[in-house]
Order: C-alpha cells, then structure tokens, then sequence
C-alpha cells in the first residue's frame, strides 16, 4: 500500500515514522517544505518518493496519508486529500472549529472518503484492557496534568485536554452525555479545568492542571467491586477482593505499543484495505469535538 506522511514534526518522527517506515507492506512518501528534514527521514527510512507539497504527494498515487502538520493547517490539508480521494488519517483534532470539523467530516462522506482521527488512547493495550474488566463502570477519574506552558483556553481544550474528554467518553459512552465543567482562567490563560460527564449510571471527571510539578496521566475506573488503577498508560494495579495485583508491561514492550500507536496505525491501514469502518472515524468523532466546543463556549 502507497502511504503518504504530511508534516515531520515531533510526533512524526518520535510515534509514526518509526513504525511507518518499517512496515514491508508499505511503500513510504513524505511531504514537508523543510527539504533538510525530508532529506534526513528519507536517508533513515525506506522513503519512495521525497515531496515538497501536498499536491506532490497526491501524485505519487498514494492510497492514504498521514497528516501529522500544524493543526491551523489541517482543513487545507485534509480537504485537498479528500478531493482527491486519498483516505486520511489526521492527529486530532480534526480542526479547530466545530464548523470546519462538521464540513470536512461531511466531505469525506459524500465522496466516500475514509477519515480518521489519531485518539491513540483507545488503542492503548492497558486502557482497553480494564474497559473490557468493568463491562458497565460506576465511575472513572482521568488525569492528565502538565508542568506548562500555559496557553489560551481553544488551544489548550482541542490541543491537550481533548485526549480526556475522548477517553472519558469512550467509558461512558457517546449519546446522551450530560457535562458540568469548571476552570481557572486568568488573563485569557487556561490553569486547570475539571470536567464532569453523566451518561445514564456512569460518571466520568477528567482533571487537567497545567503547572504541576509532574508531566503525569492517571486513569481510575471503579464498579462491580473492582478498581483498576493505570499510570502513564504503561503499568496497572487491580484491585479486586481485597487484593492487589501489579500488572505491568514485558520488559521488551515498546512504548509505540504501550501507548497504543502501534494498534492504531495497524488499525488504520488494516481498515483502508478491507474498506472497513474506523473505530474513530471523523463521523464518530463528531461528538468529541462538539463537547469541545460546548466547553470552549462556557469558559470564554
């Protein structure tokens, strides 16, 4: 399959390419207008075609393409790939605009177009692991706190915060989702937020501090007299009959597969050569933007 990479930034080269660009079922293109760093990937990596512009990309022919560029130019991007009928898989969000998000996931449906959302989180082995423990949870806390900088409140909610409101619903579910939310804002710059949601007897908080003394994730989920506890998505105790059982990783585990990379990009590649629905397809991904942006409208 002809995959295309667009934007070699930090997650590019630290999450995608390594995996991308070891697959021997995949011929590799990228697209950047930093030449210096295309030359570098390309002498690292089995890289076909070496392009300066998304137009380039498209005529090499590629099947998909991984839009991994500045989130201000994912509408651009992403609408030129749909056009031309290259499916997508975008890091979120899609945009930063529930208006733009809506227009492009509509796009991508009327020419049949698969689109895809990066929330690796619903990958992550140990995260789907204590899903699948506590079939109908009472209560789940999320984590995710920072060490800064501080940012204004649209950027910090679709850049950052969006990973738990995601993750929250993933647990609760999608529809019929009542939110409470609160936060310290102070000269237009988002310090923490607590966010509530309610779905029929499952209660989720998610909590980001963004000047803590740590760069930490913490997920809690309780019912069933079961608690299960995962830190930095890499290690997990179980708590179950008053017993405590430690359940990490193998000391061979890689982190791409430990924060659940690994699973989605198969998962992506997987479902665009069997045209099979994505687990977090724009379509379904809608409902995480829209709470975004109800949140966005009730702080600002």
């Amino acid at each position: 399959m002809k995959i295309g990479v667009i934007g070699i930034g930090d997650i590019a080269k630290k999450a995608y390419l390594p995996i991308l660009g070891t697959r021997a079922d995949v011929e590799l293109s990228i697209a950047s207008r930093n030449q210096e760093v295309v030359n570098q990937v390309a002498q690292q990596y089995r890289v076909a075609h070496k392009c300066a512009s998304v137009q380039e990309l498209i005529a090499t022919k590629t099947d998909a393409a991984f839009v991994h560029a500045a989130t201000e130019a994912h509408p651009i991007i992403v609408r030129e790939l749909i056009e031309a009928g290259v499916h997508v898989f975008v890091d979120k969000p899609i945009a930063y605009t529930l208006g733009e998000t809506e227009q492009l996931v509509s796009l991508a449906k009327q020419r049949g177009v698969g689109l895809m959302v990066g929330f690796n989180r619903r990958f992550a082995p140990m995260y789907r692991n204590v899903k699948a423990e506590i079939h109908n949870p009472e209560t789940i806390l999320l984590q995710k706190n920072r060490t800064g900088p501080l940012s204004d409140i649209r950027t910090t909610i679709l850049d950052d915060y969006i990973h738990v409101i995601d993750t929250l619903l993933a647990y609760v579910g999608e529809a019929n989702v009542d939110m409470h939310v609160q936060a310290k804002i102070e000269e237009g710059l988002l310090h923490y937020i607590i966010l509530n949601v309610v779905a029929g007897n499952t209660t989720g908080i998610g909590i980001m501090h963004r000047q803590t003394g740590v760069t930490e994730e913490r997920l809690e989920i309780m019912g069933n007299q079961k608690k299960f506890v995962v830190n930095n998505m890499v290690h997990t105790t179980a708590f179950v009959n008053q017993t405590e059982q430690y359940q990490p990783f193998g000391d061979w585990t890689t982190t791409l597969y430990r924060r659940g990379f690994v699973d989605m990009i198969d998962h992506f590649i997987t479902c665009v050569r069997n045209g099979q629905p994505f687990e977090t397809s724009g379509e379904r991904s809608l409902r995480t933007h829209e709470l975004c942006e109800k949140i966005v409208s009730e702080l600002s």
